[in-house]
């Protein structure tokens, strides 16, 4: 198995991914932080489905799952999990 990390890049996308993706913003539009209405919730829940999918497929606990949608939030969290590990190492950045 292959793992491509360019996130400035389009990557290869499992065909049932994808296939999820389509049906998701051709029938479920909505910002699942929006929960004042009912497109909110509902997309809430499908993102909250898909974070289990990944924990249940990494053995993983939901809560250790971050989908992210925007590339700078994801470069700052993993920089503050180096940052956090080093510390627990007793190291400094």
């Amino acid at each position: 198995m292959s793992i491509y990390l360019d996130y400035n890049a389009t990557t290869p996308v499992d065909s049932r991914v994808l296939d999820t993706m389509i049906d998701v913003y051709r029938n479920n539009p909505g910002n699942a932080d929006s929960r004042t209405h009912d497109f909110g919730e509902d997309a809430r829940k499908i993102v909250e489905n898909a974070r289990k999918q990944v924990a249940d497929l990494l053995n993983i606990n939901v809560s250790e799952v971050f989908l992210l949608a925007v590339q700078p939030k994801a470069i700052i969290l993993q920089f503050w999990g180096c940052v956090n590990m080093q510390k627990l190492r007793g190291r400094s950045i």
